[in-house]
């Protein structure tokens, strides 16, 4: 039995429209990860901790703990969110892209931060 190979041309199927967009829990986000992921032109939502704040961001931002069991902080945790954009230019090795961090008013790891 001998087997003849030949040569096939295959057309490549574009499987997604535009560049991959990322979700990941609070122990894979922070500043560094929003950096990479944009840098790359990549797309991405986050669950952000109240430690993983940008540093000059933090003092805008809920991160200070709250009662649990507090009616009050029940009834607001998602009232009056903190919104803090910032642009960031391209670079020779890295795209241009946009950082977001939505700091709600939470006792949880609620805040979202994208590029």
């Amino acid at each position: 039995n001998s087997v003849q190979r030949q040569n096939v041309d295959y057309d490549m199927k574009q499987v997604y429209e535009g560049p991959v967009h990322l979700t990941a829990d609070n122990h894979f986000s922070g500043e560094h990860v929003l950096d990479h992921v944009g840098g790359k032109g990549l797309g991405g939502t986050f669950t952000n901790r109240r430690d993983r704040f940008p540093k000059d961001t933090k003092q805008y931002l809920h991160h200070e703990k709250v009662e649990a069991n507090s009616k009050r902080s029940r009834v607001a945790r998602f009232k009056n969110p903190i919104v803090a954009v910032k642009e960031v230019a391209a670079t020779a090795i890295k795209k241009a892209y946009t950082k977001t961090i939505v700091s709600f008013q939470s006792t949880g790891a609620t805040n979202i931060s994208g590029v």
